[in-house]
């Protein structure tokens, strides 16, 4: 008896994770598509040129302030965000 109940749990077991793992497949995309996208400015090259938006930030140690992206013309930046909490 206990081996019919562990059978059926695990086959319960893994239907379940089956449809869970698959549920995020699909061909849905949650942006704009079709003629809701804007077309993107381009460069000399006519690849898109996407403009990050402005900001400044204060350095932790020497408090001194870093304008984003005026200080960073011309070179590859990757910037990360995240939360503690």
């Amino acid at each position: 008896m206990r081996r019919k109940v562990f059978t059926l749990l695990t086959l319960i077991f893994i239907f379940c994770f089956s449809l869970l793992s698959l549920g995020g497949c699909g061909n849905s995309s949650p942006g704009p598509t079709g003629e809701q996208q804007e077309e993107l400015p381009k460069d000399k090259e006519g690849k898109s040129q996407e403009e990050a938006p402005v900001f400044t930030l204060s350095q932790l140690e020497s408090g001194e302030e870093t304008d984003f992206p005026l200080d960073f013309r011309g070179q590859k930046v990757l910037l990360l965000f995240f939360s503690l909490g």
